[in-house]
């Protein structure tokens, strides 16, 4: 029996562990590997640490396993137990060690891909590129197998492979920098990648006579980490394939961090904390990508935590994360920044003075909610709401789309938000669509992408947030998806017929009955597949409709969750995962309990969008000041000043300088926010970044502050002209206000808030010395050029 510490991480904070925890739970020793694992301890909170004491480590049968501090090595096929004991504490764990005369040897696929993966040599810099790499070309990431098994066996016969003398094997000599390689040492001579690859080498080099097991999930311990700076921490990798096999891959995963300032990760999957702070840990391999999110922190982090009053379950899991990382949430927003920030978000326009006024005199205590109500069944809700919908199904004329088509389709969509649709509802008929155009818009959707692949990407994309672009060429290498999961979804588009309607603009989608995908590296046809799920039974009917039913399901907790997360990102200017249309396990949401509690709340109102906007707003969370703190701000302890999109912040200078903007081919009196078509525009708002609606992205609608705008806003004729054209200030000013009531209402009409008495006192100084129209008008424009004026607060 030996006697190991095997205490990885210092413990942070006074936490005691009362239950001994060994990872994996079962451990599996291949015959010619050995297998990791660790010994942690879980405190009553159910918080992970390190194990404070002492361990003894033993196998029960020494006969079938040895134990070496942290790894077990085969020394003969069988089963057995590890022992780990603490003093009274102690944990059996399952060990199943592979008989030698059961290995089948190497294989190509299951042992020398992800050996060529790990050193580099697949990738996109390397020989995954699409030309290769002096003369010799991989597919990416090995998504191409037989293809790499031809090139490294056929190309250049006797040298790349010499199955006579492994040894002088091209592979090997210029892996270990024997001889000259543009890419450099991969390996050690006496390491257990050298010794696979020769010894497949001399086992004949040979393909395997049926691809393994899928790898159908990938599983990264421990479950929980949290460190100090300093710290070191093992990482391990378990991959599970279909046939029930297991096996620890931590040697042959990839493992990055988000962050590496915060935790680096080894390429032997050991990480070092370095500052407070979080990250995404990611460990991929094969086709699937597992993550952990790791949190560095002082023993002091969270003793000066200060909370604030929770209004609802959304503000308990904000600060349950909060408390964790050591972060205070700020405190609620005053009246006239409510309003304000309110009325923008969900109008998409600025409240008058007169109902900043009633709303800041109201002594109700129910006020903010009776207001939440009041903006979300306002007519201009709809229309934002229409806008920011359009903006994702590209509602824009040019190409397949009339102008007659965009008008019908935004005001379909418009209905639809009018209504209180339930989006679950409108993405099915989105998806599903049929017949003429003309009768049933939803179809303009088809209209918009006329490439099968490109809609499904599409569809994707909106409706689950997952960008699958990359699998259409190889395996996606930063999420799970595959080119079978690719062109397996996109197979669901495949029969759909399109026709011209009566009116040649218009046309009519059908189910025709035939069609198919052809995968570019089978060349076979692909069966429609659910993305990650089964082959749905279709028969004769439309695949679409199975498309859509999979994907509005309500155990579907991609479409749930990516809807919530959109909502959310309507009023924080960011998603729990942002991009919220960027899904992906290397993405994760920042705060992945409080994106599943609104994706189960989306559902329990039926896919109600203002129902779950209301919850949004009632939140403490929605309510608190603005914190400039980018990492509270990602946390969401207090709100981001944000800037206005530039539809709203073209109205808003409208609507302050009563006067409104003509554009072409819209009908007069048309908003910015109003536009139903995607492709008129205004230099205005081409600068500051509006949608052109030419993808379904989120990041066509341009979010960050540049200097061509601040020149525009200062130099430009927008702001200037239109307080000259408005003549807000001469008509009072012949109505016979004061000078001083004048500036008193800009600063209400502008920013919603009175003049402080500091800003009173400058603007007397200069009605003392100069006109009242030159001052007021001056006023005027500096007010408009204020950040406050321009972003969301």
């Amino acid at each position: 029996m030996m006697s190991w510490v095997l205490c990885a991480i210092a413990a942070t904070g006074n936490i005691d562990p009362s239950e001994l925890i060994v990872y994996p739970p079962s451990i599996v020793v291949a015959a010619d590997r050995p297998a990791l694992f660790m010994v942690r301890g879980r405190a009553a909170s159910g918080r992970e640490t390190a194990w404070k004491t002492p361990v003894d480590i033993s196998i029960r049968d020494p006969h079938i396993a040895r134990v070496e501090k942290d790894t077990i090595f085969p020394v003969s096929g069988g089963e057995t137990a590890l022992i780990v004991q603490s003093g009274q504490t102690r944990v059996e764990v399952p060990v199943f060690v592979e008989s030698r005369s059961d290995h089948s040897g190497v294989s190509f696929r299951r042992d020398v891909i992800p050996i060529l993966t790990k050193s580099g040599c697949n990738s996109g810099t390397c020989h995954g590129a699409a030309s290769g790499q002096d003369g010799f070309g991989l597919s990416l990431f090995g998504y191409d197998a037989g293809g790499d098994y031809l090139a490294i066996t056929r190309h250049w016969v006797g040298r790349r492979i010499n199955r006579s003398l492994p040894e002088e094997s091209l592979l090997l000599k210029k892996a270990v920098g024997a001889v000259p390689h543009t890419g450099g040492k991969k390996i050690e001579r006496r390491s257990l990648e050298y010794q696979t690859l020769a010894r497949w080498i001399q086992e004949g080099a040979r393909d395997d006579p049926r691809p393994p097991a899928k790898v159908t999930q990938l599983k990264l311990y421990p479950q929980e980490m949290t460190l100090s700076p300093g710290d070191e921490h093992r990482l391990i990798v378990i991959a599970h394939r279909e046939d029930g096999t297991q096996r620890d891959v931590t040697k042959w995963a990839e493992f990055q961090s988000t962050n590496p300032n915060t935790l680096s990760v080894s390429t032997a999957g050991v990480g070092k904390a370095k500052s407070t702070g979080e990250t995404f840990i990611t460990a991929r391999f094969d086709t699937l990508t597992a993550g952990r999110s790791a949190i560095v922190q002082s023993l002091e982090t969270g003793s000066g935590w200060i909370g604030q009053v929770q209004n609802n379950r959304v503000d308990e899991l904000v600060d349950r994360k909060l408390k964790r990382r050591g972060i205070s949430p700020t405190s609620l927003c005053d009246d006239p920044t409510f309003i304000r920030r309110l009325s923008i978000d969900l109008r998409g326009a600025l409240p008058s003075a007169e109902e900043v006024v009633d709303f800041v005199e109201d002594t109700g205590k129910d006020k903010r909610e009776l207001l939440i109500d009041t903006y979300l069944q306002s007519p201009l809700f709809a229309d934002l709401a229409t806008m920011r919908w359009s903006e994702l199904l590209k509602v824009r004329s040019g190409g397949k789309l009339s102008r007659q088509g965009v008008h019908r389709y935004s005001n379909w969509l418009k209905g639809e938000i009018e209504n209180n649709t339930p989006l679950d509802r409108v993405a099915f008929e989105l998806i599903s669509s049929s017949g003429e155009t003309a009768n049933n818009p939803a179809g303009y959707f088809y209209q918009t992408e006329k490439e099968v692949a490109k809609q499904a990407e599409n569809i994707a994309q909106i409706f689950l947030g997952m960008r699958l672009q990359c699998a259409s060429c190889h395996n996606h290498p930063f999420d799970r998806w595959t080119m079978d999961d690719y062109y397996g979804f996109a197979a669901f588009l495949a029969r759909v017929g399109k026709k011209p309607g009566e009116d040649p603009r218009e046309i009519i989608l059908f189910h025709q009955g035939k069609g198919s995908i052809t995968h570019p590296i089978s060349g076979e046809d692909v069966a429609p597949k659910y993305l990650g799920g089964t082959q749905p039974v279709l028969e004769e009917s439309d695949p679409r409709l199975a498309l859509a039913e999979w994907i509005t399901d309500a155990d579907n907790k991609y479409f749930a969750s990516h809807m919530a997360n959109t909502l959310w990102s309507w009023l924080f200017h960011r998603g729990i995962v942002d991009d919220p249309d960027d899904v992906r396990v290397s993405n994760p949401p920042v705060n992945a309990a409080l994106l599943e509690y609104l994706a189960g709340r989306l559902v329990d109102y039926k896919f109600d969008a203002r129902a779950l906007l209301r919850e949004i707003c009632l939140s403490r969370t929605y309510q608190t000041q603005v914190t400039t703190d980018a990492e509270a701000n990602k946390l969401f302890a207090g709100q981001a000043l944000r800037p206005l999109s530039a539809p709203v912040l073209h109205d808003v200078i409208v609507q302050v300088t009563e006067s409104p903007t003509e554009f072409e081919k819209a009908l007069e009196g048309t908003t910015a926010v109003q536009l139903t078509d995607g492709a008129i525009t205004n230099n205005f708002l081409t600068t500051f970044g509006r949608s052109g609606r030419l993808t379904v992205c989120t990041c066509e609608t341009k979010g960050d502050s540049t200097l061509s705008q601040a020149l525009h806003l200062v130099n430009g004729k927008t702001v200037h002209q239109k307080i000259i054209d408005g003549k807000l200030i001469p008509r009072w000013l012949e109505q016979g206000l004061e000078a001083s009531e004048i500036a008193s209402k800009l600063y209400m009409r502008c920013l919603s808030r009175p003049a402080s008495t500091q800003e009173k006192a400058v603007i007397a100084k200069q009605l003392a010395h100069r006109p009242p129209l030159e001052v007021l008008e001056d006023l005027f424009w500096s007010l408009m050029n204020s950040p406050e004026f321009s972003m969301n607060h």
